[in-house]
């Protein structure tokens, strides 16, 4: 009400004084304009800060939701969590569960809110509503680059040269998928020989080898391989590239998202006990893919190995031990979406988490 009279008393005084007096109106009326767009550009960018807001708290829940996924009632509960306690006052929230590929894989969140004007009541608008939403599907893995020349043997018939049972780490099938313990320790090993006693066994991956194996070890593979792809074995006495293969990789940088290379800081533990990788540290390099296959080829069985899904490690140590070239290492289960991967494989894969349209 103050600019008001303000410009009021400058046209009065501008009536009737020739040109000072009209030099007063217009700059009455620039000040009018002036003042009408400040008040303006305040009450637009309110609405554009609380897009933001609702935004970030739209994203972060449905992520945190996702996460439960296809369990639809936690994963709802964990939504509406997240963004009842990071929303401001008198905003509304809905949470919907809904299928893209398998049930219940999607989680939608739209979050609201009514903002009154300080300025553009003037001009006849005295509120608006801010709306933003997220969605985020989970995704079971299917496959991609990166992998490690190595095969986990799962075959639970026995016949196996070597078995992922005598790994502590196995924690038996679940619709005829092997799985794996989380946050514990154990150790892989490559031998030489018929690989009777050891958990995997070399493979070929981009090219035969010593040299591409090692390669693949340090950086994973370049080429694409999916469950039901078959791979050949590498022959031969890997012990050496093996171990050279992992030390390549173990002294590669950290990525600039991660925040060091201990498991703390690459790994966190969720509330239901599952492993997941911390966002930002998907390529880490001591994050490793590892083919779980039907068997070993080099054992005699004439045929290929047939990947019949995908084990995640996080890789704590290396070394030699009778022969052996050995990795040490906690299974984990994938939360956020790994690079260079595809995520259309079956329930009791494992699962990545990713904002979607």
């Amino acid at each position: 009400m103050g600019a008001r009279r303000a410009l009021d008393r400058l046209v009065r005084l501008g009536t009737g004084r020739g040109d000072s007096g009209q030099m007063m109106i217009l700059f009455a009326a620039g000040m009018a304009a002036f003042l009408g767009l400040v008040g303006m550009s305040v009450d637009v960018g309110r609405i554009v800060y609380t897009k933001a807001e609702l935004q970030k708290a739209a994203d972060a829940s449905v992520l945190a939701g996702a996460q439960d996924l296809p369990n639809a009632g936690p994963a709802a509960t964990a939504a509406y969590t997240y963004v009842y306690t990071n929303v401001a006052a008198g905003s509304t929230w809905t949470t919907a569960i809904s299928k893209q590929n398998v049930a219940n894989d999607t989680i939608t969140v739209t979050t609201s809110r009514a903002l009154n004007h300080w300025f553009l009541k003037f001009v006849g608008l005295n509120s608006t509503t801010v709306t933003a939403s997220a969605k985020a599907k989970l995704g079971f893995y299917n496959g991609g680059s990166g992998i490690v020349p190595w095969g986990l043997v799962a075959n639970s018939s026995g016949t196996s040269a070597v078995s992922v049972n005598d790994n502590p780490c196995f924690n038996g099938f679940v619709g005829g998928v092997p799985t794996f313990k989380q946050n514990m320790s154990c150790t892989l090993k490559h031998g030489t020989g018929g690989h009777d006693k050891g958990d995997f066994g070399a493979l070929q991956l981009d090219a035969s080898g010593a040299d591409a194996y090692r390669e693949a070890i340090s950086v994973g593979s370049t080429s694409y391989f999916k469950i039901g792809d078959y791979l050949a074995s590498q022959t031969g006495n890997m012990v050496g590239p093996t171990k050279l293969g992992l030390n390549d990789r173990l002294a590669l940088p950290k990525p600039v998202g991660c925040a060091g290379n201990a498991i703390t800081d690459v790994l966190t533990t969720l509330y239901d006990g599952r492993v997941a990788i911390k966002k930002g540290c998907e390529d880490h390099p001591r994050i490793i893919v590892v083919p779980v296959i039907d068997q070993y080829s080099g054992s005699g069985s004439g045929a290929n190995s047939l990947i019949l899904t995908f084990a995640f490690m996080f890789v704590e140590s290396s070394g030699t031990s009778g022969g052996n070239a050995t990795v040490t290492g906690q299974f984990i289960t994938i939360i956020t979406e790994m690079p260079n991967s595809t995520y259309t494989g079956t329930l009791n894969a494992s699962t990545a988490v990713r904002l979607t349209n």
